[in-house]
């Protein structure tokens, strides 16, 4: 299904653009349907679990939102996004004309688009680098050259696709820069990653970009990297709270409100994101 972790920018895209063709749509995103392209558009289409995927990402989406400008009104000048993919929250959200954002990706991503975005439609200072961020030494480098006060990095959708050194690696590297306060970063519980690997077509689905990152304890991971939480937000939470509640079976939603509390927020905890900051 997917050729290459490239592919998933596309396909997060083409739920983006399904979301904003809503009359009750929790965003408008008028630049992803040309961003996910036809070949978006088929992955959201046949993609294994699409209705599932499609509600984290919208819900994702409006989550990230809001953090960012929690982050902002806190201070930050400038907003670094590591494996940016088709995000186009430099166009379509109320940003400070000063606020310095940076979009790190491959070059075929960043070439991508520049092609189908409008440079006059910007509402911050953006910048976008070609970079490879599983190279150690390329990674160092552009932090080096980060020059800023207050930063928040985004990895949205990125860690996933990282092994457990790699994702260590990336955090200590973060963690190094004086000026970097806050990280936005993907949460998956490991009922959900177990659930994953058991589904014979998500893996054939995935098999070209596959899920690497699985830590014994998820926070004692990057605890050790440097990085403590400070908030954790559910995207089943969320969900509620933005009246596009988690879709689950019928049979599912039948026998949820008999649940014992722990299978209950065992299933409300398994996506989320998470606001670190330096130990």
């Amino acid at each position: 299904m997917f050729e290459d972790v490239a592919d998933t920018a596309l396909w997060v895209a083409a739920y983006r653009a399904r979301e904003s063709s809503r009359p009750d749509a929790l965003f408008r995103d008028p630049w992803a349907e040309r961003l996910a392209g036809d070949r978006g558009k088929q992955l959201a289409r046949e993609v294994d679990g699409s209705a599932s995927f499609e509600w984290s990402i919208v819900v994702r989406t409006r989550v990230i939102d809001e953090l960012l400008r929690d982050a902002i009104a806190a201070g930050a000048d400038t907003v670094v996004n590591l494996g940016a993919g088709m995000d186009t929250r430099p166009y379509r959200l109320d940003l400070p004309r000063a606020l310095r954002w940076v979009e790190v990706d491959a070059p075929k991503i960043i070439e991508l688009k520049e092609q189908r975005l409008p440079a006059n439609e910007v509402r911050c200072q953006l910048e976008r680098v070609t970079l490879d961020l599983s190279s150690g030494a390329a990674r160092k480098g552009f932090l080096g050259r980060l020059r800023c006060d207050h930063v928040v990095v985004l990895t949205e959708g990125v860690i996933a696709y990282l092994e457990n050194d790699a994702v260590s690696e990336l955090a200590r590297d973060l963690r190094g820069h004086p000026s970097i306060r806050r990280w936005i970063v993907d949460y998956m519980s490991p009922m959900l990653r177990r659930k994953m690997r058991n589904r014979r077509r998500f893996q054939r689905d995935f098999r070209s970009a596959p899920f690497r990152f699985e830590p014994n304890d998820w926070h004692e991971h990057f605890e050790k990297a440097g990085w403590r939480l400070v908030s954790m937000h559910y995207l089943a939470e969320a969900g509620e709270r933005l009246g596009r509640p988690l879709p689950l079976p019928l049979p599912l939603r039948i026998v949820r409100p008999l649940l014992p509390r722990r299978a209950k927020d065992e299933m409300g905890h398994m996506l989320g994101h998470a606001v670190l900051v330096p130990c």
